[in-house]
């Protein structure tokens, strides 16, 4: 970035996955009179115009209303990054808003955090199923837990039995929809995150105001 600022740069897209690293640089090139739109990422406080990218508390709502669909009163494990991974807690808070209001026999029965490290996934998946066997639904936020919650359910015999819905519709995660490990995923609008940043970039260098979130659409595929 800084590079680019030097060379004369007009607009940046960026996705600052560390904001407090990311703020001077961006504080910087703003300072230099250039456009800055950040992807799903960061927050108005790191110094970017605007913000492209999920609705966090959208996407958890639309896993609990497709996963409702096939269990309205699963028993829910999930696992995500951290307890301070602000889209993470967001995307839990959607879900179990959703839940309660539509189907009130969904539960949370167990959460955990593999913070920052996927290796973690499949030990901390059989602790859970074990600790609660109760549990017909994984919900492992990170892309990188995915394949952890189906392998675990397999292990154990529950495919058919537990459910696992996750984000994402990459090709993997579509081939386990097909044969019947994957119950389903919230699909981010990536490629629209791509082309509404195109369209903030234009939007500012026309002077116009540009709001500081802009969505991105979100669909449950099963």
């Amino acid at each position: 970035i800084s590079q680019a600022i030097a060379n004369g740069t007009d607009a940046l897209v960026v996705f600052p996955t560390i904001p407090e690293l990311f703020t001077p640089v961006i504080k910087q090139a703003r300072d230099a009179g250039i456009y800055v739109v950040a992807q799903n990422a960061g927050d108005p406080s790191t110094g970017q115009q605007t913000q492209v990218g999920t609705d966090a508390k959208e996407l958890g709502a639309l896993i609990a209303e497709g996963l409702g669909k096939t269990d309205p009163n699963a028993q829910v494990g999930i696992l995500s990054g951290s307890a301070s991974t602000t889209p993470h807690v967001q995307e839990i808070e959607g879900f179990t808003e959703y839940a309660k209001e539509h189907f009130p026999g969904m539960t949370v029965v167990a959460s955990d955090y593999t913070n920052g490290d996927p290796t973690k996934a499949p030990e901390l998946f059989s602790n859970m199923l074990t600790a609660h066997p109760d549990i017909t639904a994984l919900f492992p936020i990170e892309g990188t837990s995915v394949a952890a919650a189906i392998t675990a359910v397999k292990e154990r015999g529950l495919t058919g039995k537990v459910n696992v819905v996750a984000n994402d519709l990459t090709d993997d995660h579509r081939a386990s929809i097909e044969d019947g490990t994957l119950l389903g995923v919230g699909e981010q609008g990536w490629c629209e995150a791509g082309t509404k940043s195109v369209e903030a970039v234009k939007s500012l260098s026309e002077g116009e105001t540009v709001p500081a979130f802009i969505p991105t659409t979100s669909t449950f595929y099963d």
